[in-house]
């Protein structure tokens, strides 16, 4: 999977299905894959867990939503 619009690594990763055993980070989840990627090789199956907003995608673009601008000092003058 190509995962570098959420994680930023520059090459493909692999998936498998075997479960994890604890909590890990977005980039060490090697049991799912996420949508706004892409399938590098290979091919498999998927189910779909969540959607829209609660999908890691919709968290980044929550969060942009959420930021405030503020004003550059020229702007304050």
């Amino acid at each position: 999977m190509a995962e570098s619009a959420l994680t930023g690594e520059s090459t493909a990763v692999s998936k498998e299905s075997a479960p994890l055993d604890a909590e890990v980070g977005i980039g060490d989840q090697s049991n799912l894959v996420f949508s706004g990627t892409a399938v590098a090789a290979g091919r498999g199956r998927a189910i779909i867990t969540t959607i829209g907003a609660a999908t890691e995608l919709g968290k980044i673009a929550g969060s942009l939503q959420q930021a405030r601008e503020d004003q550059t000092p020229l702007q304050n003058w």
